[in-house]
C-alpha cells in the first residue's frame, strides 16, 4: 500500500469538523481527558445489542423507542425529526446513509455520518451502526480512523463479526462482508452460514455479493457497492455501474472505489477534486506524485492523512493542535522525535488511543519512533522497526510486534 497527501483553504472547515470530532469524542467518554489523566473506555459492540423491531436485549428504554412511532423516515427531515425525537438507532442510521447519499454530500458531511455510526454503535451496539462504521473506516482507508482500526473492540473485523454474529436482518450486511472481504469462516461462523439459509445451489460469495448489490441499489451504500464489484463475482457489473452512477453525483468514495478498482486517475482527479473542498483523504494521497503533489499532500494532512514524507511542519503541527489529527501528531511526533521534550506531551496526551496490550506505561519508556508509530505514522514503525530488529531478544520481540501494528495500519481489514 502507498503513502497518500492534501491542501489550501480547506484546512480551517477541516479543523472546525475534527474539532466537531474531537468534541463528540470526548463527551462519549471514548477518549476522557481531563488535566493530565487520559482514559479509554473499551466497550464491547456486541454488549448492548440493539433488536429495533422488538426492542429485545436493548439498553434503551422502550418508550424512547416508541417515541419514533408515527414519525416517517423517508427523507432527511423526516429522518431527523424521528432521530431526534427518540433515541432508538433505526432513524438516527437512516439520516446518516441519507446524508450520505444526497447529491452534492462533502466530506464534512461524510465525517458527521460517521460520527454518528461510532456514536449508534459505541452506545447501542446497534448491528447496523456497527456495520456502517466498520465499511466507512475500512474500506476507505483514511488514516483518519486510524485509532478505530487498531483498538481490538471496534476495528472492522471484529465490528463486522459483532453485527453479523447478534445483528439479525440489521447485521446481514456484516455477514455478507466477512464473507467478500475474506474474513476467517472462525468469525462469526454460523451466522455466515445461515447468511444464505435456503437460497438452493447458490455459494455463500455469490450470495453475500447479491446481498451487497441490494444494499448498494437500494441505499447507494457506496460501500456495499465496493463489495460486490470485486473482479469474478456476477454482480461486479452492475455495482460498478451504481459507483459510477454515484461518482458522477459527486459521491466521492465512489469514485475512490472505482479508481482502486480501475486504475483510472480521471477518478482520483474526481474523489480529490483541484477547487472543492470535499475530497476524500487518501484520494489526495494517491495523487501526491503528480506535479502538483506537495499541495496535495498538504491536503490531505489537513484532511487526517499525513503518511506523507516532507509535509511543510506548519502544516502538520496546524492539522495536529488545531485539527485534533492524530494522524497529524504522529507525524509531528516523528518530525521531532530527537527532541522528546517537545513530543512526549502530545504521546501523554493520545496514549490512551494505543491498544492495551501495547500500551508503554509512559512517553519514557520509548522512543520518538515508537510513539509515531503507535498513533499511526507507518515511517515512524519502519524507523522502529529497523532499531529494534538488530537488538536485544526483547527488543526483537517488540520488533515483531510493531512490524505486525505496521500492517494493521496499512490494511485494516487484516485479521487482529
Amino acid at each position: 500500500m502507498t503513502a497518500r497527501p492534501d491542501r489550501r483553504g480547506f484546512a480551517e472547515a477541516a479543523a472546525r469538523s475534527a474539532r466537531r470530532t474531537w468534541r463528540l469524542s470526548a463527551v462519549l467518554g471514548l477518549v476522557v481527558a481531563g488535566g493530565t489523566a487520559t482514559t479509554v473506555v473499551q466497550l464491547d459492540p456486541s454488549a448492548q445489542r440493539v433488536d429495533v423491531s422488538s426492542g429485545a436485549g436493548s439498553s434503551i428504554p422502550a418508550d424512547a423507542a416508541r417515541s419514533t412511532e408515527g414519525l416517517t423516515c423517508t427523507d432527511v427531515a423526516g429522518c431527523e425529526l424521528a432521530c431526534n425525537h427518540g433515541r432508538a438507532p433505526a432513524p438516527c442510521v437512516r439520516l446518516a446513509d441519507k446524508r450520505l447519499a444526497r447529491p452534492g454530500a462533502t466530506a464534512q458531511d461524510r465525517g458527521a455520518a460517521r460520527d454518528a455510526y461510532r456514536e449508534l454503535c459505541r452506545r447501542t451496539g446497534d448491528a447496523l451502526a456497527c456495520t456502517r462504521l466498520a465499511l466507512v473506516s475500512g474500506l476507505l482507508i483514511d488514516y483518519a480512523v486510524a485509532p478505530d482500526w487498531v483498538l481490538a473492540a471496534f476495528a472492522p473485523l471484529p465490528s463486522l463479526g459483532a453485527a453479523c454474529a447478534g445483528g439479525g436482518e440489521r447485521g446481514a450486511l456484516a455477514c455478507a462482508a466477512l464473507e467478500l472481504v475474506g474474513a476467517s469462516p472462525a468469525l462469526a461462523g454460523p451466522e455466515r452460514r445461515e447468511l444464505c439459509h435456503g437460497a438452493a445451489g447458490q455459494a455463500p460469495v455469490a450470495c453475500a455479493a447479491a446481498l451487497a448489490l441490494r444494499r448498494c441499489r437500494d441505499d447507494d451504500d457506496a460501500e456495499a457497492c465496493h463489495l460486490a464489484a470485486a473482479d469474478g463475482l456476477p454482480t461486479a457489473p452492475d455495482a460498478r455501474e451504481r459507483l459510477d452512477a454515484l461518482c458522477n453525483n459527486n459521491v466521492r468514495p465512489a469514485c475512490l472505489y472505482l479508481w482502486i478498482r480501475s486504475g483510472a486517475q480521471d477518478l482520483l482527479l474526481n474523489a480529490c477534486p483541484d477547487e472543492h473542498q470535499d475530497g476524500v483523504a487518501r484520494a489526495c494521497l494517491e495523487r501526491g506524485g503528480e506535479p502538483r503533489g506537495a499541495i496535495l499532500r498538504e491536503r490531505a494532512c489537513e484532511l487526517g492523512s499525513c503518511q506523507a514524507a516532507s509535509l511543510k511542519p506548519a502544516v502538520v503541527e496546524r492539522a495536529c493542535r488545531d485539527g485534533h489529527q492524530l494522524n497529524a501528531c504522529a507525524a509531528l511526533i516523528l518530525a521531532n522525535r530527537t527532541t522528546p521534550a517537545s513530543w512526549a506531551p502530545i504521546f501523554t496526551e493520545y496514549r490512551a488511543r494505543i491498544p492495551a496490550a501495547m500500551r508503554p506505561m509512559s512517553a519514557a519508556a520509548v522512543t520518538g519512533e515508537q510513539a509515531a508509530c503507535y498513533l499511526g505514522s507507518i515511517a515512524g514503525c519502519r524507523l522502529a522497526v529497523d532499531r529494534l530488529a538488530a537488538g536485544s531478544l526483547a527488543e526483537r520481540e517488540l520488533a515483531r510486534q510493531l512490524a505486525a501494528y505496521q500492517e494493521r495500519l496499512g490494511d485494516p481489514l487484516l485479521p487482529r
